[in-house]
């Protein structure tokens, strides 16, 4: 009893566990982008804006130790997640399945506030908010 293959047309197509792999990722992917597609980026916009400069340099200070956090976490997650789509049962690949999505969405939102706050000081009036960013 070998492993079952789907045959069309002359080709061969195995769908191993790699290729769930992938799909899995090509699903975080395009769930994340529907649901970020719904995040009011305006509101945060103009939220940010009404901030004074020293707020908005703690912003971009933090944003980017987060960004920096984030990509190592959800490297880790990702991993995980490669690893239990090859060893482990199905629970196990779901749930490291939803932790990456969650991993990934937060990341992106942290993303998001960044681009966001960047914005905000390349489009101020004031000199010591550009001077911020330089910093």
């Amino acid at each position: 009893a070998g492993k079952k293959e789907f045959y069309t047309s002359g080709w061969q197509l195995k769908f191993d566990r790699a290729r769930a792999y992938d799909l899995m990722r090509f699903i975080v992917i395009i769930v994340c982008a529907y649901i970020l597609r719904l995040v009011p980026m305006s509101q945060a916009y103009h939220w940010i804006r009404g901030q004074n400069t020293i707020k908005l340099y703690v912003i971009i200070g933090i944003m980017e130790v987060f960004d920096r956090l984030a990509c190592a976490f959800g490297q880790d997650a990702q991993d995980s997640l490669f690893l239990a789509t090859r060893n482990y049962k199905f629970e196990r690949v779901l749930l490291f399945f939803f932790v990456v999505m969650g991993v990934i969405m937060v990341h992106s939102s942290l993303l998001y506030v960044h681009i966001t706050t960047l914005n905000v000081v390349v489009n101020a009036s004031e000199d010591s908010a550009i001077v911020a960013l330089l910093v």
